[in-house]
């Protein structure tokens, strides 16, 4: 034992000794080791400005018999970004260059407790990643918010000298140690803002500003009656009572009214889907979704859909694949040209979850997304005759929201379980908790969503929203574009006049994609308030944005209803190595944590 101590001893002299070697060849804001006790950490809240510009002089990484295949292969360098337990950011892979240049720009929402930032830069091989070095960052230099810059070592060899010599000495006898080395140069921008500086305010800083002149329906549920004692109680500002209207009344009147243009998304568009129910079908539409659209591509007008294509359908489980979406089957339905009586047609795109790849990684993580993630994107955008615009042109709308145009969608606020089996759902049946479930003996899944319609300048960034889409992976024709030829006829960006300006509608559009899915504006690629990355692919996240800033400014309550909830995995206590890393949750505990110590209410 006292053989140990003294090791100890004499390894802790050698580690100081190197230290202060290392530390005193550094600037401020380059220390590579954070010396603050491991029981407390700094706590940043608030939002990191990340520039990986470029690396200099790193080593070769590739071994001797990769050079047999190709003499000019050599590190293939990419950088993971680390705050604590949760990776924040990581770049592209820059094959074969010992001195890569990335340029990619993080905006990144933190709610985190670190004592480092650590950039982890490494070498991708086919199958596995080799460190280089990492560069290390006290996060306390960036709690002054000024701006770090400039060329930073890339060191490698663990801290924990002491550890490792100890380890060393019981394996081989002898006393050394691994000394840190330099591995090149790693040119970084960092920027800590906190939310302290953040200006409350309801606009989010993302790809779509907020539009004011805009107006709103909001819907529950895909049909509504006008009275339900319930929902009667409830008053909007400033005392507005409630005006319960049919989602899918509104929309197939608005879909039979569109003279130029109708685009649809959807996780799945089902053709067979009858919009009306009893009375209602017999008085106003008994046909179905399908023939709906077909009729108004006879007309003339633009029909364009675009639907998840599930792996799984097709030639692996035959048409209706795994997921019933109908994919398939809605895809032949409108190439049939015995559906038209006209020479134009509704296009409809099949658009797959997949990821631009080029290492075996990358491929298999495509097979696992593109059979496991989804389009989700619900939304239909046509024309509308606008009476307020002097020169006659149409305005553009929008249906957004969680209802898709498929099956067992079909529900009321009631959600009857068996009195509609043989009426209503007569043919449209879903349970998809217990799948052998007969038909008509029930119960059946009952389906509550919301949805919502959008006049005014707002719609024309849902339209935007399409047109990226269909850009990237349309079949290459039929794109909507807002040209002049459009411009003619409708006013993409007319505003929605209300009968009283406190009626007035600010709307902004947030949405979650990459650029696998959609083509994105040049100018905004270059913002990185607008766009983040990741592993090179740019990202557009102003719906995670949106809730953290919306529960930043929460004064009294926060509410949220949503199918799926799970996030800030870097503070679980187990499995907090899961991939989920957003900050949600934490910023909740963060608002419940920062009132308690105020002293005020709030309700969660």
């Amino acid at each position: 034992m006292s053989f140990l101590k003294k090791l100890t001893k004499d390894a802790k002299k050698a580690v100081s000794s190197m230290g202060d070697n290392v530390d005193r060849g550094l600037s401020r804001g380059q220390s590579i080791f954070s010396h603050m006790g491991e029981e407390q950490q700094v706590f940043l809240h608030g939002y990191l400005i990340i520039k990986i510009i470029s690396a200099r002089d790193i080593p070769d990484m590739e071994n001797w018999y990769s050079k047999i295949v190709n003499k000019k292969d050599v590190t293939d360098a990419f950088v993971d970004v680390k705050l604590g337990k949760s990776r924040i950011a990581k770049t592209a892979v820059i094959d074969n260059d010992l001195n890569p240049v990335w340029n990619e720009a993080f905006r990144i929402e933190v709610c985190h407790k670190s004592n480092s930032l650590i950039f982890d830069v490494r070498d991708k091989d086919h199958a596995y990643t080799e460190e280089i070095g990492k560069v290390e960052i006290n996060t306390q230099l960036l709690l002054d918010g000024a701006p770090m810059e400039g060329f930073f070592p890339i060191i490698k060899g663990n801290k924990d000298v002491v550890f490792d010599t100890l380890q060393n000495v019981l394996k081989t006898g002898t006393f050394s140690s691994e000394r840190p080395q330099e591995n090149g140069q790693l040119e970084l921008f960092v920027q800590y803002v906190s939310m302290s500086d953040v200006a409350e305010t309801s606009e989010v800083t993302s790809y779509f500003p907020m539009h004011r002149g805009c107006k709103v329906t909001l819907y529950q549920d895909a049909h509504c009656t006008h009275d339900i004692p319930w929902l009667n109680m409830v008053q909007g500002p400033p005392s507005i009572p409630p005006e319960n209207r049919s989602c899918w009344m509104d929309l197939y009147y608005s879909i039979r009214g569109a003279q130029h243009l109708i685009c649809i998304t959807g996780w799945a568009v089902w053709t067979k889907l009858k919009l009306f129910r009893g009375e209602d079908a017999l008085n106003i539409y008994g046909d179905t979704l399908g023939r709906l659209l077909c009729e108004k591509a006879d007309e003339g007008v633009q029909v364009r859909v675009m639907i998840w294509s599930e792996k799984s359908s097709g030639d692996i489980f035959g048409d209706e694949g795994m997921m019933g979406t109908h994919d398939m089957e809605t895809y032949k339905f409108f190439k049939d040209p015995k559906n038209y009586q006209t020479q134009n047609k509704v296009i409809c795109a099949l658009t797959p979850r997949e990821l631009d790849t080029k290492e075996l990684t990358d491929s298999l993580q495509n097979q696992f997304s593109s059979s496991m993630y989804t389009h989700h994107q619900k939304s239909v955008i046509l024309d509308e005759e606008c009476s307020f615009q002097p020169d006659g042109r149409r305005k553009l709308i929008a249906y957004v929201g969680g209802l898709d145009l498929t099956g067992g969608r079909y529900d009321t606020p009631y959600h009857p379980l068996f009195s509609t089996l043989k009426t209503d759902h007569d043919g449209d049946f879903r349970n998809s908790n217990a799948k052998g479930t007969p038909p008509h003996t029930g119960p059946r899944e009952p389906w509550h969503d919301i949805h919502c319609k959008v006049e005014g300048p707002v719609a024309r960034d849902v339209l935007e929203n399409f047109i990226e889409r269909w850009e990237k992976q349309g079949p290459g024709t039929g794109t909507p574009y807002i040209d002049d030829k459009m411009m003619r006829s409708l006013n993409p960006v007319a505003v929605s006049p209300v009968s009283s300006p406190d009626r007035e509608w600010n709307v902004q559009f947030f949405r979650s994609i990459t650029s696998d899915s959609a083509v994105f504006d040049q100018k905004k690629m270059n913002d990185e308030m607008l766009l983040s990355r990741k592993k090179g692919r740019f990202i557009e996240q102003s719906i995670t944005q949106a809730y953290i800033q919306m529960i930043r400014n929460a004064q009294n309550f926060i509410y949220i209803e949503n199918q799926y909830f799970m996030g800030s995995a870097y503070e679980w206590d187990t499995d907090n190595q899961t991939l989920c890393n957003h900050t949600i949750p934490a910023e909740i505990v963060a608002k419940i944590a920062n009132k308690i110590k105020a002293g005020e209410r709030l309700t969660a």
